[in-house]
């Protein structure tokens, strides 16, 4: 993917950010493919805090999607943090290590995240995880 790819990419998402709101599932499906490019490309520039961003991103977007985010707006904020982040990384000179991802979507935080994504999950969707996880 070029750099100039990247950076229509990266604008693309931070319009969808802006605009998401978690009941428009053609717009949300849109970020998640851009988030999975993201990572692919993250992957290939040698950013691996920023492919972990992009697919966790990516899997955030996929909770929302499914109703399985426990409080969809939050979840969209994080995402739109990430989007932010992608900025600075598709602009150039700044290295993996120095942009700041969110937290919540780093590799090292995905318990943290995991926690977040299903933290009402089992109660909006009438305990149906609880049942699958025995």
């Amino acid at each position: 993917m070029s750099t100039s790819d990247v950076t229509a990419l990266v604008e693309q998402l931070s319009e969808s950010a802006v605009l998401a709101d978690p009941t428009d599932l053609p717009l949300l499906a849109d970020m998640h493919t851009g988030f999975e490019s993201l990572a692919a490309w993250a992957a290939e520039a040698g950013r691996p805090r920023g492919e972990a961003c992009a697919r966790a991103a990516a899997g955030l977007v996929e909770a929302v999607i499914l109703d399985e985010a426990g409080d969809a707006r939050a979840a969209l904020e994080v995402v739109g943090r990430a989007v932010s982040a992608f900025q600075l990384a598709a602009a150039g000179g700044h290295g993996d290590d120095e942009i700041e991802y969110p937290a919540a979507l780093l590799t090292e935080a995905a318990p943290a995240a995991s926690a977040f994504i299903f933290s009402r999950s089992t109660t909006t969707s009438g305990g149906m995880l609880a049942r699958l996880s025995r």
